[in-house]
């Protein structure tokens, strides 16, 4: 029996957290700090909380973020919204299509 939701599932925007992790970056060479001047606005485009900047008094780049914090509440939001597509509840991570139809069977 193939897997098939045809429910939408609507997420509410919540503000994102102020960064608690700050460090100090540098690259070994110089054509490692122009990679880094790429690379870095492309990670705070995957993940908000992160950013970058240079401080001009310390020489450094410095990065901050929040660590693993972003990442757990979306997985609760997505298995509460499983659940309630499904009307059962799913209390273990992760969330593979085989444990929810496996879930989904024993239910039934």
């Amino acid at each position: 029996m193939p897997f098939c939701v045809k429910t939408w599932i609507s997420c509410t925007f919540t503000a994102l957290p102020a960064a608690d992790i700050a460090i100090a970056i540098k690259g070994v060479q110089r054509a490692d700090d122009d990679k880094l001047g790429e690379v870095l606005p492309r990670l705070h485009e995957e993940d908000p909380t992160f950013t970058a900047s240079f401080d001009a008094e310390l020489h450094q780049t410095i990065a901050r973020g929040v660590g693993e914090l972003p990442i757990v509440p979306p997985l609760a939001t997505v298995a509460n919204a499983v659940s309630n597509a499904t009307g059962v509840r799913f209390t273990e991570l992760p969330l593979s299509p085989p444990r929810i139809l496996e879930r989904l069977s024993s239910a039934s």
